[in-house]
């Protein structure tokens, strides 16, 4: 299984550069362009690139991988604040529509139902 590094790299060996992605909009992936230097370690060229899911899957990547890995995995792992951070009402019923359910489950499905009530996506930050 890949970790969340992993999966939010990306290698182009056309141009040896590396992406590594930052953030995640409606339609594109935004990533730091990373380059080895003389000793092998990478150095970041240029920030904010933005990538079409078309570009990442020529690159051999998953944007939607990129996208859990980006905004799902860091909603997990600090799961209370997540949940002291959603809508009571939604959330209710969320959980009463799916429990019992895995929490990465519960998640997705309540990041949905909050986009639709709120025209927005669910963060924390």
């Amino acid at each position: 299984m890949k970790t969340n590094d992993e999966i939010r790299t990306l290698y182009d060996p056309d141009n040896n550069r590396y992406y590594y992605a930052t953030r995640a909009g409606r339609e594109l992936i935004y990533f730091d362009e990373q380059t080895p230097d003389e000793s092998g370690n990478l150095k970041t060229v240029e920030e904010d690139v933005a990538l079409t899911r078309d570009e990442i899957r020529r690159l051999g990547g998953n944007p939607w991988e990129i996208i859990d890995a980006l905004t799902v995995a860091p909603l997990l792992e600090n799961w209370e604040a997540t949940t002291a951070m959603m809508d009571d009402e939604i959330r209710e019923e969320v959980h009463a529509k799916l429990s019992p359910c895995t929490k990465e489950e519960f998640l997705k499905a309540y990041m949905e139902a909050h986009e639709e009530a709120f025209g927005e996506e669910f963060d924390i930050i």
